[in-house]
């Protein structure tokens, strides 16, 4: 079975600063042994941290250490606490560096909506249930007494 994120993770967080670093280990079938670093700075646009501008940037080797993949975004994020009763929405616009696309992103509690420039989008549901964990996107099904759901439409 692959994984989509590296695990076991290391990350580092300085809150007063915003700042985040995390270095990650996968290991899949294919490709055996990945290695991840991963940077993330925030700026906070506003005064009482509603919206803010972030720049993120992640790059993965192999297990020969040899660049596989490398991302970077900027993008400004905006939070709205309590738009309605037990409901919060986060809102995010950005521009990916390496693909140069521009991307957007609705997320509600439970709900998110992410399209680019490029016609790619993606609507994920992430919920309680008792079933075990269902990714449509991976078409995988794992019934280990996980008790989260995750349904992801890719438009492609």
């Amino acid at each position: 079975m692959e994984t989509k994120d590296p695990d076991p993770k290391i990350k580092v967080a300085f809150s007063p600063l915003s700042t985040s670093l995390g270095v990650g280990l996968r290991y899949d079938k294919r490709d055996k042994v990945r290695y991840t670093l991963r940077g993330k700075k925030s700026f906070c646009v506003t005064n009482d941290d509603s919206m803010n501008f972030v720049v993120k940037g992640r790059y993965d080797v192999d297990q020969e250490f040899k660049g596989r993949k490398s991302e970077g975004a900027a993008e400004f994020t905006c939070k709205i606490l309590d738009f309605q009763r037990d409901q919060d929405v986060r809102l995010k616009a950005g521009y990916e560096g390496f693909e140069k696309v521009q991307y957007l992103q609705i997320r509600e509690n439970n709900w998110t909506l992410s399209a680019d420039m490029n016609g790619r989008w993606n609507v994920r549901f992430c919920g309680i249930c008792n079933v075990g964990l269902i990714n449509m996107y991976n078409n995988q099904f794992d019934s280990g007494g996980t008790d989260v759901a995750l349904l992801r439409l890719i438009s492609h």
